[in-house]
């Protein structure tokens, strides 16, 4: 996936076809092949649980190239409803050209749990969107005129008993 920037916070996403779960494991690669942002300007995503598509409420990891993350709540379409859940540090995973990230997801019921490069890195309860929904990638960049290329393989999408 590559995204250039043409304004502040441009995004370029990419939905799962024909995919729709409550409870299951998600897991990917990414790998950061090129980018001219600088620290905190780029941001991966994953949106779960899309009741109503990419424009509806959902669950929303994200992480970014200051090897810190945020994962926020959309209740509804409106961006003044987001709610904020978790922010943290990355740990030794590291958004930088070269490297390959293994990021996974665990959705059971209204726990979601987070791995990066198998390391667990943190949880939470959350009973506001308990249907089922499709699942996101997401690449942003905060500021105009920069550039990412970034390099999935291996997702996988797993049942969670």
């Amino acid at each position: 996936m590559t995204l250039t920037s043409k304004q502040d916070y441009f995004y370029a996403i990419s939905s799962i076809p024909n995919f729709s779960a409550k409870d299951f494991l998600f897991s990917v690669d990414a790998t950061l092949l090129d980018t001219s942002a600088t620290s905190g300007d780029l941001e991966l995503g994953f949106t779960l649980r899309e009741a109503n598509g990419v424009d509806g409420k959902r669950y929303e990891f994200l992480f970014y190239n200051d090897n810190t993350f945020a994962i926020n709540l959309w209740p509804s379409a409106d961006p003044l409803s987001i709610k904020s859940l978790l922010t943290g540090n990355l740990g030794t995973a590291r958004l930088e050209k070269g490297a390959t990230n293994t990021f996974a997801i665990q959705a059971k019921g209204s726990t979601f749990t987070f791995y990066i490069n198998g390391n667990k890195i943190d949880s939470f309860t959350d009973t506001t969107i308990t249907e089922a929904g499709s699942i996101s990638l997401w690449l942003g960049l905060l500021k105009a005129d920069q550039s990412v290329t970034m390099e999935f393989d291996n997702l996988t999408i797993q049942a969670v008993p």
